[in-house]
């Protein structure tokens, strides 16, 4: 910790300097080479965004203190070399959202609902294999003397070919006898459509390699994080359902990397201790 400043001074001027330049629940590869070289003693090249940059260091300073590694000021009395480049960006994505129509008719009377499903990525995805049970037991309690149901063959569910499966079991499962003739007690049309909802993220972004002092690469990988996230357009028929999206952003990426770049100097310390046994 007592190095801790100078570092510290020295990432930020490196950050501050390379502002404006260029410096996805998160996308992670790495690639490197295994050494017979320990490395005790680290020195830290991070550029890029300034706060991110602070942040990261932070994040480092931290996993180095725990795994006994001596952060250098200078390159010269390292025995290692960890160069991280650290950018923000806005980017523009698309969740979809499922939305069921229902028209139910019973005793000559229809009714017609229109819900929000699952919402999520991507925008093709499955956003109904959880709405089969909560329908089934929303029509018992709507229609608790109907006894036989039938499906409208107008119905479209090509949007989820789960739902169309799990359909049938999960009226069963509220008593009622699905029919495909003959006068049910109970006609269901159902609709299932995708629909877009728009999103901006605010996304972190990371490169990292490791250099041992002989010059060959120990490590090198890159990722991406959405730190926090927006709607531009909320769906007409539930507004609220996006107006909370931390999910996306449950990861911080730069504490992910932190522990990759340590991790690989952990491991890489052990391949050296046991070659040298």
């Amino acid at each position: 910790m007592k190095n801790i400043a100078a570092v510290l001074s020295a990432v930020l001027f490196s950050a501050a300097s390379a502002v404006g330049a260029r410096a996805q629940g998160d996308l992670f590869s790495g690639t490197g080479s295994p050494s017979t070289t320990p490395v005790r003693r680290v020195f830290l090249n991070v550029t890029g965004d300034p706060k991110l940059a602070h942040r990261l260091l932070s994040f480092l300073d931290l996993e180095f203190e725990d795994s006994g590694i001596q952060l250098m000021n200078t390159e010269a009395n390292a025995d290692a070399e960890v160069d991280v480049e650290v950018k923000a960006e806005i980017e523009n994505e698309d969740l979809g959202i499922g939305v069921m129509k229902l028209s139910s008719t019973a005793n000559g009377k229809t009714a017609i609902t229109s819900s929000c499903e699952s919402l999520g990525t991507p925008v093709d995805g499955e956003f109904f294999a959880s709405s089969t049970d909560g329908l089934a037991t929303q029509l018992r309690a709507k229609y608790p003397n109907a006894k036989t149901v039938k499906l409208d063959t107008a119905s479209d569910t090509a949007a989820s070919k789960v739902f169309s499966y799990q359909l049938p079991s999960a009226l069963q499962k509220s008593a009622f006898a699905v029919v495909e003739s003959g006068t049910p007690d109970l006609t269901l049309r159902i609709d299932l459509a995708r629909e877009k909802v728009p999103v901006e993220e605010h996304v972190t972004k990371y490169k990292v390699k490791i250099g041992l002092r002989d010059g060959s690469q120990l490590f090198a990988s890159e990722g991406t994080g959405v730190v926090s996230a927006k709607a531009t357009s909320a769906p007409e028929l539930c507004p609220g359902r996006v107006t909370d999206l931390d999910w996306l952003s449950r990861s911080d990426t730069l504490f992910q990397a932190a522990e990759s770049v340590v991790k690989q100097l952990r491991l890489n310390n052990r391949r050296a201790a046991n070659t040298r046994k």
